[in-house]
C-alpha cells in the first residue's frame, strides 16, 4: 500500500501540471481518487466508459458484476 500512495502522489503532481497519464489498474480506490475518465474493459472490449461516476452508478450488468466482487 505504501508504494501505491507514492505512485498516487507522483501521478497527482503530473495531473496538476496538466500532463496526461494512462493507468491500468484493478484497484478501485486508486482509480476513484485519480481518474478523470474510466474505461472498463472485458476480454479486450470496451464495456463501459465515462467519469469515475460509472463506478458508483454502473449501467452495464458486466460492470455491476465486477464491482460486486469487491464487496
Amino acid at each position: 500500500m505504501e508504494q501505491s500512495a507514492k505512485i498516487l502522489t507522483k501521478l497527482s503532481h503530473l495531473k496538476e501540471r496538466n500532463i496526461g497519464t494512462f493507468v491500468i489498474t484493478h484497484h478501485l480506490n486508486f482509480a476513484k481518487r485519480l481518474a478523470d475518465n474510466i474505461v472498463f474493459m472485458d476480454n479486450g472490449r470496451v464495456i463501459e466508459q465515462g467519469s469515475k461516476d460509472i463506478l458508483a452508478h454502473p449501467k452495464t450488468d458486466r460492470l455491476k458484476l465486477f464491482l460486486e466482487s469487491f464487496n
